[in-house]
């Protein structure tokens, strides 16, 4: 039992030092958006593809197509909360079709972490609780997509296009 224990611990440990490993030891060589993007989605551990989403999402607006994608195609809750954190952060009006159906995410985690990046989006909050039952989101999703369809429409100056 305690030797299979010390290789499960062996092997998370060899999976994080071979993710960040070479970034740290290996002078200027840094994972691309892309290499975290496909980490972030395939590595072998939980806590590798944590931390490579953590990586990936600190790479702010340079990395936003590969956060939009792994947000769109990640299985695991705490990645996709990373990636809409990080959403949020870079104000991403563009990101808001993925954003509105994470407030009914079936994680709480997600559901809070979307419930802020739109609300830190639209400049409103909308008194969306992730905690909340089901009946009183529902109604708070309806509300933010209201005034979404509406500033699509006619999107707040630092929204608009040049």
């Amino acid at each position: 039992m305690l030797k299979g224990l010390i290789l499960v611990a062996g092997a998370l440990l060899l999976a994080t030092a071979g993710l960040y490993g070479f970034r740290y030891l290996g002078g200027e060589r840094t994972a691309s958006t892309d290499e975290l993007a496909r980490l972030a989605l395939t590595a072998p551990s939980p806590q590798a593809r944590e931390l490579a989403a953590l990586e990936l999402a600190g790479r702010g607006a340079g990395a936003l197509p590969q956060i939009r994608r792994v947000l769109a195609e990640s299985d695991a809750p705490v990645v996709r909360a990373a990636m809409i954190q990080a959403l949020g952060a870079q104000y991403d009006f563009e990101s808001m079709p993925q954003l509105l159906p994470a407030l009914e995410d079936g994680s709480e985690d997600v559901r809070r972490r979307a419930g802020t990046a739109v609300a830190t989006i639209l400049g409103i909050d909308f008194l969306y609780r992730a905690d909340e039952g089901q009946e009183q989101r529902t109604a708070a999703v309806k509300k933010i997509k209201v005034c979404y369809d509406a500033m699509v429409k006619n999107p707040p100056p630092k929204y608009r296009r040049s």
